[in-house]
């Protein structure tokens, strides 16, 4: 199991930098009153990581061929999914705000403003399935974990401490919350206007740092 979380962590935590933009959905939900609606959104974001990793995970061990060794597969899988990481790496960073421009969130994040508990929870499980950057993210961490370890046990042990650590930063404005109370307001608007400037450059150098990473260790499974 510790290999299996050892192998999949540094995409864990390149999750956490490369999530940043999404953080502005649960700093809305966390400065409004009540929690109701920022639990059901990271009751969803984590249902998302863990049906997507584990359904990965899953076909993973079924399409090996000996229940030792993860299917060759997984390694061209993963050589691809490093590609696509280097692509959106290098769009983020050409689409970044030059220096004077002012960086605007979209415009449905208005909605998020008057969103419900459940209608939260579905938000958060679809921005982790159907966001392609957080996708192949996810998936590819899951190879990892299903290239380090065939046990489900184990398996599913090292993805749920994956999805702990990689929706690190979805929790922080519910922490906020709860630790500083109504004096957290401030500081979650402020925060959300910083990631909101910022988000594009810090994204396009995680992905671009995290498409090498999982580039390199398919290659070093292929090589050796």
């Amino acid at each position: 199991m510790l290999a299996a979380i050892l192998d999949s962590l540094p995409i864990a935590l390149g999750l956490i930098l490369a999530t940043l933009p999404n953080v502005a959905v649960p700093l809305i939900l966390a400065a409004r009153p009540g929690a109701q609606a920022v639990l059901g959104f990271l009751i969803g974001w984590g249902l998302g990581y863990l049906a997507l990793g584990g359904g990965v995970i899953a076909f993973a061990d079924l399409t090996a061929r000996e229940p030792a060794a993860p299917a060759a597969w997984v390694v061209w899988a993963r050589l691809l999914l490093g590609l696509a990481l280097l692509l959106f790496g290098w769009l983020k960073w050409r689409n970044r705000p030059l220096p004077g421009m002012e960086a605007e969130m979209p415009g449905w994040m208005a909605s998020v403003e008057t969103i419900n508990a459940p209608l939260a929870v579905v938000m958060g499980f679809l921005m982790v399935v159907l966001n392609p950057k957080n996708a192949v993210l996810i998936i590819s961490g899951a190879l990892s974990i299903a290239a380090a370890s065939s046990a489900p046990a184990e398996q599913a042990a090292a993805l749920l401490v994956f999805t702990a650590i990689a929706s690190l930063a979805m929790a922080a404005p519910l922490v906020l919350r709860l630790t500083l109370g109504p004096a957290a307001t401030d500081a979650l608007i402020r925060l959300k206007a910083a990631f909101a400037r910022h988000s594009r450059v810090i994204m396009s150098v995680v992905l671009l740092g995290l498409g090498l990473f999982v580039i390199g260790s398919a290659l070093a499974d292929l090589l050796f």
